[in-house]
């Protein structure tokens, strides 16, 4: 199948899902027909049915009535019979397999279940417009589910065509919506052997052509169901024997905003759905709540749910009625793995339709796919969270919600072959870094000279431009001359602001030093063992990345006693490090102490993610952590702040060069350029025409005019890698500027 009719295929997949949104733990109709989509493409192993997720798990399930409700529905608009029996129960979802010998097993997490809300029928809403809306009479695809579901059978086709070498899974989760299923999912056992996990949501409010590798800021979350019991009884005759179950809710709600907030982080409460009573003239006997609570880490949540137990079941004493509570969702807290998230980031950067590839950002909410991320983490594994952008006409859980891109629907569906323990590839040297920041500038400048000679030499074949005209050539000229004589006023300024810089008196240039000498003290004493840190910046870049890997590993030693999820904690903020450290003692090594590469090894140092993870560590574990780890974890944190002020360091040492080089260069270029441009003038005559014969006036006034063209290459090359580097530096510790460039 071509790469087209395979797109194709996919938009009808997804237009046909949308058409038919099933709520959690209801995905009759989608899974069979995502089931006969990967019978098509052919799998391995394909876990349908009960099969497919840990029974005893499941979270939400609705009552008996309501699934085979929906299962009729299903059977009703086409579904397999023989699928729809393996289902039975509600026991929806999938899992595929494609085995494809040695090598990492990789997995793929997709969710597919709607939601509760009515689908605009505005002729404006594409899917309206476009007769694919939502059939199913309040229920919708407001979250992109149906394009998660799409994604998951895209990337199994792609995978199943290439190369890759290794085990492929892709897990289509039901009951996302209701954070219901992805304890199921993750407790059944086809998680286990999972090297690599990447889950995927589009959207997230970032715009189409964005693609954010890593997603953190998981808010762990509880989804609670109160039922109150009281008694009934006549409201107008009898009001002193009834027991009111409103009251009670009533009662539970309001107090459930009074909890208090907590100082470790954010936490959430919110009585989404309240029902309760049957006429007016009667005390109410049942009312139940459906109630979310959620919490910045886990230990958050739980402390959420704790008080709001509390809360209901005092509520319920209070007015003498009886309560049932009972947890109908849930998730946990987790973190995207960095070096996962470096490799996604590498490879959105290769894709031609991603604009923009972001390291992280954080949700802000909550999602089930954390039990998976933590099962596979658990397990040794690595997982991370992507988002792959897409602009909203209304936003996730509206009834516009998510747009439809017809015209790009096979976006972040390439296979990338490299396995994440190619992660080094991030550093390579491909055609745009060499010419935004790699490249030699006085090379860049020559290329660029090269295409503009090239440009007029076209134009001049295609008899668009012409030299024979003495006034329009002179004009020209002229015009570069004193274009050339602007730019010697930008060196003169360039050399006022270097030089503006290293005056001072002699007091100021000491403190100066002083302050530069007790900074390398302050490194040295980092160091495990007595240590003089180096003077070269490449050598003392080394020193530094050496220093910061050794105490990790110290950190990690300390831990060695504590809870298996302290040390994993641990372990993964420890590798990152390590990792990082890794990468930059390789090209320090492969480069010439000074020259840019390694001082673009420490601008590209992404030490804000260590230390807001050394924060997290500090503050979920601080009580778990005996003295002596937590004195390590002090020190990685003041070492970390010193990889700051050494990148922004390093950072201005560069600029100072590359701006001392461009005013050299342009004074080198600058006079060859304007006698070029005299010399083509003289070739004119005055006002006597071209004073070379035809057929050499051409090559002579091209190449003269290229040479005029020089110093405005060679201004353009370097301001193209300084704002580069300024644009991909911008932050100050601890934050970090995302961008969407090389850095």
């Amino acid at each position: 199948m071509s790469q087209q009719e395979s797109a194709d295929r996919l938009v009808d997949l997804r237009r046909d899902l949308h058409r038919r949104p099933e709520r959690a733990w209801r995905e009759f109709y989608t899974t069979a027909r995502i089931v006969e989509e990967v019978e098509r493409i052919g799998v391995d192993a394909l876990h349908v049915g009960p099969d497919a997720v840990a029974t005893d798990e499941r979270m939400g399930v609705p009552d008996e009535e309501e699934l085979d409700t929906a299962c009729e529905r299903a059977r009703e608009a086409g579904a397999d019979e023989g699928i729809l029996e393996q289902l039975k129960g509600g026991y929806t979802g999938l899992v595929a397999e494609l085995h494809r010998g040695e090598g990492p097993t990789v997995a793929l997490r997709v969710d597919i279940d709607g939601l509760p809300i009515a689908e605009s029928t505005d002729e404006e809403h594409l899917p309206a417009a476009e007769g694919f809306g939502s059939e199913h009479e309040g229920s919708m695809h407001a979250c992109g589910h149906d394009a998660h579901a799409a994604f998951g059978v895209g990337v199994l086709e792609r995978v199943a065509d290439s190369d890759f070498a290794g085990t492929f899974k892709v897990f289509f989760q039901p009951a996302e919506e209701l954070v219901g299923g992805g304890r199921a999912m993750a407790e059944s056992g086809h998680l286990d052997d999972v090297d690599y996990l990447f889950a995927v949501h589009v959207g997230l409010d970032h715009p189409t052509g964005e693609v954010v590798a890593g997603i953190d800021g998981f808010l762990a979350v509880q989804h609670i169901h109160a039922e109150f019991s009281g008694e009934p009884a006549h409201a107008g005759g009898k009001p002193n024997e009834g027991r009111n179950a409103n009251q009670a809710l009533a009662a539970a709600v309001q107090n459930l905003y009074a909890i208090p907030r907590h100082e470790d982080g954010a936490t959430r409460v919110n009585a989404g759905r309240i029902e309760g009573g049957t006429a007016s003239n009667i005390i109410p006997q049942y009312a139940e709540t459906e109630v979310e609570v959620r919490g910045e880490t886990t230990a958050l949540k739980e402390y959420m749910a704790d008080h709001a137990d509390r809360v209901i079941r005092s509520a319920a004493e209070m007015h003498d009625c009886e309560v049932d509570l009972s947890t109908v969702g849930e998730a946990p807290s987790a973190e995207s793995d960095a070096d996962l998230v470096e490799f996604v980031r590498d490879a959105a950067t290769e894709h031609p339709d991603v604009e923009r590839a972001t390291r992280r950002d954080d949700l802000g909410g909550s999602e089930d796919a954390t039990y998976l991320m933590q099962r596979v983490q658990d397990q040794g594994g690595l997982a991370t969270y992507v988002a792959v952008g897409t602009d909203h006409p209304g936003g996730h859980h509206t009834s516009t919600a998510v747009a439809f891109h017809a015209s790009r629907p096979t976006a972040g569906m390439s296979t990338h072959e490299e396995t994440p323990d190619e992660l080094r590839r991030w550093r390579r040297r491909d055609l745009r870094r060499w010419f935004l920041l790699s490249g030699n500038r006085n090379r860049v400048a020559a290329v660029v000279v090269v295409a503009f000679l090239a440009a007029i030499t076209a134009l001049r074949l295609a008899d668009v431009v012409a030299v024979t005209n003495p006034d329009s050539v002179t004009r020209s000229l002229s015009n570069f001359i004193g274009g050339n004589i602007t730019l010697i006023t930008i060196v003169i300024s360039i050399n006022q602001l270097i030089i503006s810089r290293e005056f001072g008196t002699p007091d100021e240039v000491r403190e100066r030093v002083d302050e530069m000498l007790d900074y390398q003290k302050d490194v040295e004493a980092h160091a495990l063992g007595d240590a003089v840190s180096p003077t070269t910046p490449g050598a003392f870049i080394d020193f530094l990345t050496d220093v910061k890997r050794d105490r990790a590993i110290a950190f990690r030693d300390t831990v060695a006693g504590c809870s298996d999820e302290v040390r994993a904690d641990v372990d993964r903020f420890v590798d990152s490090v390590v990792q990082q450290a890794d990468l930059a003692t390789e090209t320090i090594e492969s480069e010439e102490y000074g020259s840019f590469d390694t001082l673009l090894t420490m601008i590209e140092m992404d030490y804000s993610d260590d230390i807001r993870t050394a924060r997290k560590l500090r503050r979920d574990h601080g009580d778990d952590l005996p003295a002596d780890a937590l004195e390590d974890l002090d020190e990685m944190l003041d070492l970390l702040e010193d990889v700051g002020v050494a990148r922004k360091y390093f950072k201005t040492l560069y600029m100072q060069r590359e701006l001392a080089d461009l005013s050299k260069k342009l004074l080198y270029t600058g006079v060859p350029a304007i006698a070029a441009a005299l010399v083509s003038v003289w070739i004119y005559g005055q006002n006597v025409g071209p004073m070379l014969n035809t057929p050499f006036l051409e090559a002579a006034i091209f190449l003269l005019t290229a040479t005029a063209f020089l110093p405005i290459t060679v201004l353009f090359a370097y301001v193209l890698r300084i704002a580069t580097v300024t644009r991909g530096t911008a932050s100050t510790v601890p934050f970090n500027v995302e961008n969407g460039g090389p850095l």
